[in-house]
């Protein structure tokens, strides 16, 4: 930056060439003009990029349900559902912008409480045994609380996944375990649980329940 004394330039302000001239208080300045930046293209930033890309391919499935879930948690902050959705899942993303752990993605958040254990076991039948622990927790939270069971079907083509919830059951958290008679046209896909309000829309953080496979496989 440099000053130059009054009467040299007049009054000049703008831009000339590479250099743009301004005043402050009074005195008329001149610096250079920033060089341009190249796209980034390093590893780490490409990486980045990719992640940013997967999580909206992700946020793109989502069926009405959570979708609203995740816009009302955004509900008087600054934030909006895609980027509260991003800060909870983009970390669990690799550098191909696939999920790395599909037990640590978050379908749901809110202010109910979310269990600390969830056990799951698989029956001959085709039935999901699902038990959890019955802490009512926070003072939002209530023993008739509703289990919610979400999947994220995992196909061939990303325009052919869903992430769907699947079974708005009426077992109350109070109960501490379901028996889900899984559809078998829902597999593959990766299960997941939350417990929705009986008399609100708030919902639990959601939990993992385990893969669903072919039969036979």
């Amino acid at each position: 930056m440099g000053i130059i004394k009054p009467g040299v330039l007049g009054e000049t302000t703008g831009k000339v060439s590479n250099l743009i001239f301004y005043n402050v208080n009074g005195q008329l300045r001149v610096r250079k003009c920033p060089a341009k930046v190249r796209n980034p293209r390093s590893p780490k930033q490409t990486a980045q990029r990719t992640r940013v890309k997967g999580i909206a391919d992700l946020y793109a499935l989502l069926d009405d349900q959570i979708y609203y879930n995740w816009k009302a948690l955004a509900e008087g902050t600054t934030a909006n559902g895609y980027n509260l959705f991003m800060s909870h899942n983009i970390r669990n993303l690799n550098a191909e912008g696939k999920i790395a752990d599909p037990a640590k993605l978050c379908l749901a958040q809110g202010g109910l409480y979310t269990p600390q254990w969830v056990n799951t076991e698989m029956t001959a039948e085709g039935k999901m045994v699902i038990t959890w622990d019955t802490t009512e927790g926070e003072e939002r939270t209530s023993y008739c609380d509703r289990l919610l069971i979400a999947v994220h079907t995992i196909r061939d083509t990303l325009e052919l996944e869903e992430i769907m919830v699947v079974d708005e059951t009426m077992v109350e958290r109070s109960t501490g375990h379901y028996e889900w008679q899984v559809p078998e046209e829902l597999a593959p896909a990766q299960a997941y649980g939350f417990f929705k309000g009986q008399y609100t829309n708030d919902v639990s953080g959601s939990f993992y329940l385990g893969e669903l496979t072919k039969q036979g496989e």
